[in-house]
């Protein structure tokens, strides 16, 4: 890469070994992740400011997700300011924003091959120390699992998006290398392992729902014969079932989810009947971004409802809808439309094809789980959705669609 100043490859570097130390704590550390990517958001804000090129290279590769995330700050900003505590809403506005920071990193950042190929390693570093922290946290007895994040829900949704892209990799991963795709499986097991251990039900059944989806999409693509795919699949559902009728702690936790009795269910749907009726009560612009839990406790909690202190609605798409109204509510769902469509569409194009399908069942992971929970403010898992979504944007870069070999092998 040519540099016009020494500033300027200054700052790039900066930004770029900010973004390569964030892939390295992306699932192990929250507080040294998020002070990384201060350091890259600030220098890569400043290396645009000098060059605007990289920005306006950044928004003409990327239009539609762009525009679809600055209709969601602009919704964000609206809401604010009709909010019922402004400051409330202006500070969530602006750690929404912070979140993102991975995305524009990775996406005005990576240049090449070798780069890409360091970041993905740099994940996948991540992911096993996390999942090897499970496993620890298993063999003392932690009822459930938080790896080092301390969230049981963080965890959760990271594996929701984790398992779901490692099981691509590892069933149609090209130009990786016999010990890749040894390794790429180890990690898929421990990451599927550290998703059990946390024990969380929605997230189990938003990555169900994907290997379901996977497969179908597989058996479209490669045929119902393919030995591979369906190798694995008979494979996983002889494991699975074999789970389901010999452990029953497992049993009864899934089937807890489907229960109209379950405590946790139960205040999961009380809580979703509060959200409507916030909605109803507020249907354009809702109550104001981050004061969901401020109405709900002084007005809208249930009389049958027996959890008291919550502040968000345990689900994405609700809680936007209340904190929002229709217009959050439509603009969180168009943005997500775009990211999803824009993997959608590029998923056929060989020999990059399996990189677009394994960040859609990534991010859909996230989206599922966000069915139940209100993942969307897990900073962690937001962090690493829209990283995600930067792998993406590289993966459909001109230079990245060429002689996918050479870039996966020996190429730094």
């Amino acid at each position: 890469m040519l540099y016009r100043s020494k500033i300027e490859k200054l700052l790039y570097r900066i930004s770029l070994y900010s973004l390569l130390i964030y892939a390295a704590l992306s699932c192990t550390s929250q507080v040294g992740s998020r002070n990384i990517l201060a350091i890259g958001l600030l220098s890569v804000t400043i290396l645009v400011l000098l060059h605007p090129e990289y920005l306006i290279d950044f928004w003409r590769k990327n239009d539609k997700i762009v525009s679809g995330i600055s209709l969601f700050f602009a919704a964000l900003i609206i809401s604010s300011f009709f909010s019922i505590n402004i400051l409330t809403s202006i500070k969530t506005t602006w750690n929404y924003l912070l979140w993102f920071a991975p995305f524009p990193l990775t996406a005005i950042l990576v240049k090449n091959k070798c780069q890409f190929a360091v970041l993905l390693k740099l994940l996948s570093l991540s992911v096993f120390i996390a999942s090897l922290h499970v496993a620890y946290q298993f063999l003392k007895d932690v009822p459930r699992a938080a790896a080092m994040n301390g969230d049981i829900m963080t965890l959760a949704s990271i594996m929701a998006m984790i398992v779901p892209l490692l099981l691509v990799v590892m069933l149609e991963g090209e130009g990786l290398s016999t010990k890749e795709h040894v390794f790429v499986g180890v990690l898929f097991s421990m990451a599927l392992f550290a998703l059990y251990c946390s024990l969380t039900r929605g997230a189990w059944l938003a990555v169900l729902v994907c290997m379901i989806f996977y497969f179908f999409l597989a058996v479209y693509k490669y045929g119902i014969l393919n030995k591979k795919i369906l190798g694995f699949f008979l494979l996983t559902m002889v494991f699975l079932t074999t789970l389901y009728f010999t452990n029953s702690f497992f049993a009864s936790r899934f089937n807890s989810a489907f229960s109209a009795k379950d405590q946790s269910s139960q205040e999961r749907v009380y809580l979703w009947k509060s959200s409507w009726n916030i909605l109803k009560d507020h249907p354009a612009v809702g109550t104001g971004p981050g004061t969901f839990g401020q109405v709900y406790e002084s007005k809208y909690i249930l009389p049958e409802a027996k959890v008291q202190g919550l502040d968000h609605a345990h689900n994405n798409f609700l809680n936007m809808l209340a904190e929002g109204g229709v217009l959050l509510g439509s603009a969180f769902i168009y943005m997500f439309f775009c990211v999803l469509q824009y993997c959608w569409q590029l998923r056929k194009s060989k020999p990059t094809g399996y990189f677009f399908t394994a960040c859609f069942l990534a991010i859909l992971g996230f989206l599922l789980h966000g069915l139940t929970e209100f993942n969307y403010s897990k900073v962690v898992a937001v962090r690493l959705l829209w990283f995600f979504v930067g792998i993406a944007v590289v993966a459909g870069t001109e230079w990245f669609s060429s002689d996918i070999k050479d870039r996966m092998q020996n190429i730094c």
